[in-house]
């Protein structure tokens, strides 16, 4: 008897599960069907539309857009590879600047 209380909550839960509890209301989640067709598609406003469309013509450089793969316009880089090399020497600039060692040195050659 004891071990029948011990495990009676998983014997209830198994018994309401199954259906043999007639008084046991199944909620929508009992119900979930993975493979029943979607009755709602999502939908994006008129102006989300437009500033992606903008942002399409803006990355493909005035090529239209249905002849591109989405997989394309993904791999097209943010930052140009120009951008990237001009704030490079910029910091680069910057720290020379802040640098207030400037050594003297000698011209010497050697070998004599």
């Amino acid at each position: 008897m004891k071990l029948f209380t011990h495990f009676k909550p998983l014997y209830v839960h198994r018994v309401q599960y199954v259906g043999l509890d007639p008084d046991y209301k199944k909620s929508q989640f009992d119900s979930y069907e993975p493979d029943s067709e979607i009755k709602s598609k999502p939908s994006i406003s008129e102006k989300t539309a437009s500033l992606a469309e903008k942002k399409r013509k803006k990355l493909l450089g005035g090529k239209d857009a249905s002849q591109v793969s989405k997989v394309e316009i993904f791999l097209i880089p943010k930052v140009s590879e120009a951008k990237i090399q001009e704030k490079k020497k910029e910091l680069i600039e910057k720290e020379v600047k802040e640098c207030t060692f400037s050594p003297q040195t000698l011209n010497y050659k050697g070998g004599a």
